[in-house]
């Protein structure tokens, strides 16, 4: 399902918003995880910049999360969070049209890969 019908889907359910695209996202972004951004992120930020309302919080710009770990992750977007410690990655080391999606705990520590893209993602 492409990503503009999972937020109008998202959309319709009365305690969730999803935020307009930001000016000049994909280039702050970019400049965010030191690398280009594979087609779906892309596509994503010229259609919305966070959703709100989930139990989790989602900022596709980047701004709203400092999750460290460069020497695992040294060109990522850290976009969502859950508030206590643990964030979802997007691994934008290598060029693709989908990035691999990480989950990082805290406690215990580890990383886990979620899934392949934020399209998918979005669909969990």
């Amino acid at each position: 399902m492409p990503i503009a019908d999972l937020l109008q889907r998202l959309q319709e359910i009365p305690s969730v918003t999803v935020q307009p695209p930001a000016p000049h996202a994909e280039r702050n972004v970019e400049g965010v995880a030191g690398a280009p951004l594979p087609a779906d992120y892309r596509d994503l930020l010229e259609q919305c910049s966070a959703i709100d309302g989930l139990s989790i919080e989602v900022d596709f710009t980047g701004e709203a999360f400092d999750f460290g770990f460069e020497e695992a992750f040294p060109y990522k977007v850290t976009f969502a969070g859950d508030g206590i410690g643990n964030f979802w990655i997007a691994d934008v080391a290598e060029p693709s049209a989908d990035s691999p999606i990480f989950f990082a705990c805290h406690d215990p520590p580890i990383v886990l890969f979620q899934c392949r893209g934020v399209e998918t993602f979005l669909k969990e």
